[in-house]
């Protein structure tokens, strides 16, 4: 069998976000089925398998191109993540980064979420062979009968366990649509939202982050990303997750929420419909308004729960389907 490399180095206090939660599942799923792995590049293995492109990664793949190593890049599962984002807005409209492209056409491979993640690949520059391989979910991670674990959100956040909570993730830039936020927390004051933001240097940091803060509402907590136990509780104990995004969603986030058995409702800029993810699964609005009146009518129960549908579905996207699907991958190369 042949043994892979996992390439995402981060630093040492990396906080567990999009980009650290698929390495971790890359390694799951090896583990399940006995592929053996490194994440060490400097040790002997027979592919490597990129997450991110950025300098260590580029300098990386000249290296491997030397070697006749194959090379997989995973594509566009991580979109919230700046470490691991590989899409820029130019001229009103969403493409691969330049850079970015020149990498993805250095791989033996790029591997896709999803039909649709594909498609935008392959129209937008990418020669070389795109594969599809959907993310998968650790269900070991959201353990219901862990009690104490369940409800460290509550005790983070000092809250009462009635509250009806809303859990949404992503950037403060304007895409990431955190201002709308503010605004459907504002139409929605019987619920408490609450949004987890990467505090990215280059959408002004801290500075931008109490800005957005102080315009909140008070039925709004904007928090920097916390310990990934915390975030597990807080999405357990969501009735809703929103994607509010004007760009493409990261598929790794919306299948921890399914996973957490919370109802998504999602913009429709960040909906690329798949078998997983689509109008069965999700409620789907086009702007602030219709996300903010699809939660309204949610808490009121007066449309109806997708969840039971959602997590039946994502758990046949579990580590052991998703372990068969690399082997079978890594055996092509």
């Amino acid at each position: 069998m042949k043994r892979a490399l996992i390439y995402f180095p981060t630093k040492q206090k990396a906080i567990n976000y999009e980009g650290v939660r698929f390495r971790k599942t890359l390694k799951g799923a090896c583990e399940i089925k006995n592929i053996p792995y490194t994440d060490l590049p400097r040790r002997k293995y027979d592919v490597a398998n990129i997450v991110a492109v950025r300098s260590k990664e580029i300098a990386l793949i000249h290296k491997l191109k030397r070697k006749k190593i194959p090379i997989i890049i995973w594509a566009l599962r991580c979109e919230n993540d700046p470490e691991v984002r590989m899409l820029e807005r130019i001229d009103g409209s969403f493409q691969i980064k330049e850079d970015v492209k020149r990498v993805l056409n250095e791989a033996s491979v790029v591997v896709a979420p999803s039909q649709a993640a594909a498609k935008f690949l392959s129209d937008h520059g990418v020669k070389k062979p795109i594969e599809i391989i959907k993310d998968a979910v650790n269900l070991e991670r959201f353990d219901w009968t862990k009690t104490q674990e369940i409800n460290l959100f509550y005790r983070y956040f000092k809250l009462q366990t009635d509250d009806k909570i809303i859990v949404s993730t992503g950037g403060i830039d304007e895409d990431s649509a955190l201002d709308e936020v503010i605004k459907i927390a504002r139409l929605v004051s019987n619920a408490q939202f609450f949004y987890f933001a990467v505090n990215d240097l280059k959408t002004g940091g801290k500075k931008a982050l109490e800005q957005l803060r102080k315009e909140a509402p008070p039925n709004l907590t904007i928090s920097e990303l916390v310990p990934d136990d915390v975030y597990r509780s807080a999405i357990m104990n969501a009735t809703i997750f929103l994607e509010p995004a004007k760009k493409y969603a990261s598929t790794i986030s919306l299948m921890d929420a399914m996973a957490a058995k919370t109802q998504i409702i999602i913009r429709h800029q960040a909906f690329y419909p798949d078998e997983l993810i689509n109008y069965d699964t999700c409620y789907v609005g086009a702007n602030f308004e219709a996300l903010a009146t699809l939660i309204a009518r949610y808490l009121s129960g007066k449309i109806n729960d997708k969840c039971d549908l959602a997590y039946e579905l994502v758990c046949e996207r579990n580590l052991t389907k998703h372990g068969e699907e690399i082997a079978k991958l890594f055996e092509k190369l």
